[in-house]
C-alpha cells in the first residue's frame, strides 16, 4: 500500500504501489459524514480526521497480509485522544495496528498466526500537533519490533513469529472491535505498508 493522500478531492485515496489497494473515504462511494476532509499536507494534500467518525477503508486483499518482516509508516499530525492510524482486522483476528494514545504514546501491535500478541510502545513520542513521520517495523530476522519517530528510534522490543492473516478490511483513522472505534483526531499523509 502506498497512499499519498494527495488527491485533494474526491472519494478515493489511490494506491500508488501497483497493488490496487485504493482507499475509499467514509462509509460509501458517495460523500457522507464519515469522510475525512482534504487539507494541506506535508507537501500537497492530506486527509484530516475529526476524531468522531471519519475513516478510510481498503477492501481485503492478500497483499495486505504479511508473511514475515513488514513496515507500516505514515506522516501524522495528531491533535489528541486515542486515535488509530492503521488497523487490519478485529479483536482476536488482528493482523496489525498502529495508534496514538491520549498520552502521545505510539503503539505498534500485531498478532501472530498462533494467536500471540506482539506490542511495542514508544512512550510520549508525539506531544504536539506538528507533522511527525511514524514508522513501525517488524524485523523477523532480528526478532524485533521497532518504532521510529521522525527518523529516530523511539522504542524497540523482542518479537518473533509469523504475522496472522485474515479476511477483514483495512481501516485508516479507526479500528474495528465489534464496531468502529478509536477514531483519529488529526491528519494523515503518505501512508505506506510494505
Amino acid at each position: 500500500v502506498a497512499l499519498a493522500c494527495d488527491e485533494g478531492s474526491g472519494q478515493v485515496a489511490a494506491d500508488g504501489s501497483g497493488s490496487g489497494n485504493h482507499a475509499r473515504l467514509g462509509s460509501s462511494t458517495a460523500s457522507d459524514a464519515s469522510d475525512p476532509a482534504w487539507v494541506a499536507g506535508v507537501t500537497g494534500f492530506a486527509l484530516q480526521f475529526d476524531g468522531t467518525n471519519d475513516y478510510l477503508e481498503i477492501a481485503d486483499s492478500p497483499t495486505l497480509d504479511m508473511a514475515g518482516s513488514f513496515t507500516v509508516e505514515a506522516w501524522v499530525r495528531y491533535t489528541g485522544g486515542t486515535g488509530t492510524i492503521v488497523n487490519k482486522g478485529s479483536t482476536s483476528a488482528r493482523t496489525y495496528r498502529v495508534q496514538v494514545t491520549g498520552g502521545g504514546d505510539v503503539e505498534f501491535f500485531w498478532e501472530t498466526s498462533s494467536g500471540s500478541d506482539r506490542l511495542v510502545t514508544a512512550a510520549g513520542a508525539i506531544t504536539d500537533a506538528a507533522w511527525h513521520h511514524v514508522a513501525c517495523v517488524y524485523d523477523q530476522a532480528a526478532s524485533q519490533n521497532r518504532v521510529y519517530v521522525d527518523g529516530g528510534l523511539a522504542a524497540s522490543a523482542g518479537a518473533t513469529g509469523t504475522p496472522a492473516t485474515n479476511s477483514k478490511v483495512l481501516h485508516l483513522g479507526a479500528r474495528y472491535s465489534s464496531s468502529l472505534k478509536d477514531f483519529l483526531a488529526g491528519a494523515l499523509h503518505g501512508v505506506r505498508i510494505t
